[in-house]
């Protein structure tokens, strides 16, 4: 029976022109198998290509990250064998993606827009902030999601014990926030800026000339005393400086406006400039003055009219650093408006807002004017990220499959250490004549990922027309079941063959009969190179072949554990009468394990690169695993005052040593919870543990904020705790978690998240997991409408009787208790 063409009738709208069939092209070329279609037309004289430039990329493995750089693809020209038409008139940096050759493309930014909220003071900005959260976010977020795109508000000031503290703990996290959100997507900065600059903040650190300046500029002994009381000489650093020392907040506030007052009398003009500062003024340095971008996208909210102006102290003392700070508000206001477009300045009059019925007026008025210039800012961003849906019939989502693997590739690639002799194993299957399949193994932690990583960025050295195609199982959505990642595999190949994605049936068995079929055709034009990493975590991966066609390699890498039978299946599918064939990931040696431990806790220092101490050096010489080595250096390196409240002066985290690699895994958990509290830590990685696909932002805090645990009634807005610590655990776990395609965050590393699971899961999996259930059911119903803040509901404030927060739809089946919906069910 003739079959008709219906793929055409099905092919989608991207798809404006079919390739067409080369009828001098050699029938022998192209493998005769049902599900295929015709091979394109092919071209003998290919265009030359280039190696593609290096882009960066935030994804770290469990080797050193100064290890040496691994070597990148030729950059010489190189001619290939031919390929399909459409293929061959893509550009460059397409076709090279396609290819597998590292780098890929330049990242592609996420859909997403986050608004950033700077104060200087958040209890006078209060109203402002309402209208923001609850009445133009939340038409914008309505407005995003039907062109589907992102909206999240990071805001962080909600005068919390954390921000009034007065030190520098509160300003290390926004910026560490600020620039998490800039990894995400398109930051969008709204700046709460009126009459004063916030909270005067001490110099965290002074150079040793500066400080020996100011001691002999201070005439009085007790200026004097307070310089040595509050900085010491930390000779660690290089160069060494002066740092301020660690206080408990209650000396803190009686003493800090005079050491202050000392440093505003003693420093020159230039050095005030360069120390003493605030946290607005660090948000603005980082997102105005250092970005064009940010600051053609931010937002100025500034009163106007009726603000009485301030009053200047009478002591003598206070007045110099009273004019010190009005002369740096004048400063960063004068710069804010030469960076700033007029149009972004909002000049909120306050002129009868005192007046009955004024308040909710001037909270209306702002919140329309924020509406109108952030609803514009959404549309340029939506113009200037609209990306076709293909090109030359091929989908833009394949290009970001595969880009999101190779830049994946490139930093791995990066943090492998020298181990040639199995580089040169895998070199030596890589170049060879095998037609079975490659099993690297390995325990947990020991960088199997990497070596894949650095083969892949050398095999076009081996061979230049070589077509790679590897996938890190669980990196994307597309890759976290057996079923997805073979689809995938399946649409690359079937572009390097034809010149489409594959439109057969879109099943198991016939995605594995097809599977062998287009890796025979690569291989005979190229040669193919198929990489899974991470096999033994897929379920139900017969696909994976047994025996390669000519030409074609495969290596998967498999963890090696006791009582752990995912390996041991897979292990049994790669079987047969001659393969495969075993390769064991060496173990690290002492030196270099010590390496590790050295550069990681260098990059992880936040005040500076220390020597570790002899107790971690003599544990990485027992366990030599890179994991492990990193983990340690977290450890050393962390500071549990960078993100959270402190109350003695000398408190440190305690340095807790394990013999084994799942004892010091644990030991994450443990000190992340002595940092944030057991329970809210349990609560939020529980949800992240338990989501398939990883959380976002926008969607944690939805659930945060019906908890109990993350709600207070001394906040403006009742569910603000929530918007706080979940920057906090983000910026405390940053080396251990990444953020997808999606921004979505997830477990970077299967270990660890093996461990969560064990430890929060255990006794709540069910109820977490019917959680995350009720709310994405909810939340698909309220599609076409806002998924509220708390107690934004139409009252002044966003609060309402109970403080509680409501859905605009209910299931018509279910209703939601008032105090503590399902989604609140403590874990």
């Amino acid at each position: 029976m003739k079959r008709s063409n219906c793929c055409s009738r099905r092919s989608p709208s991207y798809r404006v022109t079919k390739p067409s069939i080369d009828a001098s092209a050699d029938p022998q070329a192209a493998p005769a198998h049902h599900l295929l279609e015709p091979s394109a037309s092919t071209k003998e004289n290919r265009p030359q290509l280039k190696g593609p430039r290096p882009i960066g990329s935030s994804v770290s493995d469990s080797i050193s990250l100064s290890s040496p750089v691994a070597c990148s693809s030729p950059r010489e020209d190189v001619l290939g064998p031919p390929m399909p038409s459409n293929v061959c008139a893509l550009p460059e940096e397409h076709r090279c993606c396609l290819l597998g050759k590292v780098p890929g493309l330049r990242v592609r930014r996420r859909r997403a827009m986050l608004i950033y909220v700077c104060a200087a003071d958040s209890q006078d900005c209060c109203a402002e902030k309402g209208a923001l959260q609850c009445g133009a976010a939340a038409r914008l977020r309505v407005r995003a999601r039907r062109r589907g795109w992102r909206v999240h508000v990071a805001d962080l000031h909600w005068r919390s014990p954390l921000e009034q503290q007065r030190d520098h703990r509160f300003p290390v996290l926004c910026i560490a926030e600020l620039a998490r959100q800039s990894d995400l997507g398109a930051v969008v900065p709204v700046l709460f800026l009126n009459s004063g600059l916030g909270t005067p903040l001490l110099p965290h650190t002074l150079e040793c000339a500066d400080f020996k300046a100011a001691l002999e500029t201070a005439e009085d002994e007790s200026d004097k005393s307070l310089l040595n009381k509050w900085y010491t000489l930390d000779a660690s650093t290089t160069p060494p400086c002066y740092r301020l020392v660690r206080g408990a907040p209650a000396r803190w506030r009686r003493e800090m406006a005079k050491t202050l007052n000392v440093l505003v009398r003693t420093l020159p003009q230039e050095a005030c400039d360069a120390y003493l500062t605030t946290v607005v003024e660090q948000e603005v340095q980082h997102t105005v003055l250092m970005s064009v971008e940010a600051a053609r996208r931010c937002v100025w909210v500034c009163r106007a009219g009726g603000a009485a102006p301030p009053q200047e102290p009478q002591d003598s003392a206070d007045m110099a650093h009273h004019h010190e700070l009005q002369r740096r508000l004048n400063n960063l206001q004068k710069d804010l408006k030469q960076h700033l477009s007029e149009r972004n300045v909002i000049r909120a009059s306050v002129r009868g807002r005192s007046a009955p019925g004024g308040e909710d007026e001037y909270t209306e008025g702002v919140s329309s004017a924020l509406g109108d210039r952030l609803d514009s800012l959404l549309d340029a961003l939506v113009a200037d990220n609209d990306v076709p849906a293909g090109y030359n019939g091929i989908p833009t989502t394949l290009f970001d499959e595969v880009n999101e693997h190779l830049a994946f590739c490139q930093k791995a690639a990066q943090c492998t250490s020298n181990r040639e002799i199995t580089l040169n194993e895998l070199k030596t299957y890589i170049t060879g004549d095998s037609t079975v399949p490659l099993a690297l193994i390995g325990g947990a932690g020991c960088g199997k990922a990497t070596l894949v990583a650095r083969a892949v960025t050398l095999a076009h050295s081996y061979q230049p027309d070589l077509a790679v195609i590897i996938r890190f199982v669980g990196l994307t959505p597309a890759s976290s079941s057996s079923h997805m990642l073979l689809k995938s595999i399946v649409d690359q190949c079937h572009v390097l063959m034809t010149g489409t994605v594959y439109r057969g049936r879109n099943d198991v068995w016939s995605l594995s009969a097809a599977l062998p079929i287009l890796l025979g055709g690569v291989g005979r034009s190229r040669g193919a190179l198929l990489c899974v990493v991470g096999a033994d975590a897929l379920r139900a991966a017969r696909w994976l072949p047994e025996r390669l066609p000519h030409n074609v390699k495969m290596i998967v890498t498999v963890t090696e554990e006791k009582d752990e039978p995912s390996s041991s299946a897979i292990m049994a599918v790669l079987s047969s009468e001659d393969g495969p064939k075993v390769v064991r990931a060496p173990p690290v040696g002492p030196d270099e394990a010590k390496a590790v431990l050295t550069a990681c806790a260098a990059t992880y220092s936040k005040t500076g690169a220390a020597s570790p101490p002899e107790a971690a050096v003599k544990a990485v010489q027992k366990c030599t695993l890179p994991l492990y080595a990193k983990i340690l250096a977290w450890q050393i390196s962390l500071s549990a005052e960078t993100f959270t409240e402190l109350s003695e002066p000398e408190t440190t985290p305690e340095l807790v040593i394990c013999e084994d690699l799942e004892g010091q895994l644990m030991q994450i958990l443990i000190t992340t919870e002595a940092a944030l509290g057991a329970d809210r830590v349990k609560t939020c990685l529980a949800l992240l543990t338990a989501s398939r696909r990883g959380l976002d932002d926008t969607e944690i805090l939805d659930i945060l904020a019906h908890d109990e645990l993350f709600r207070s009634e001394e906040t403006y807005l009742p569910w603000a705790p929530a918007s706080l610590v979940w920057p906090q655990l983000a910026a405390l776990l940053s080396p251990w978690l990444r953020w997808d395609a999606r921004g979505a965050a997830r477990w970077r590393d299967a270990a660890l998240a093996s461990a969560a699971s064990d430890r929060y899961l255990a006794d709540c999996d069910a109820a977490v997991r019917h959680t995350l259930i009720d709310y994405y059911e909810v939340s698909l119903i309220c599609r076409r409408h806002y998924f509220c803040p708390p107690g934004c509901a139409g009252t002044r404030g966003g609060r309402r009787a109970g403080g509680t927060r409501r859905w605009p739809v209910r299931r018509p089946t279910d209703t939601w208790p008032t105090a503590t919906p399902p989604c609140a069910t403590r874990l």
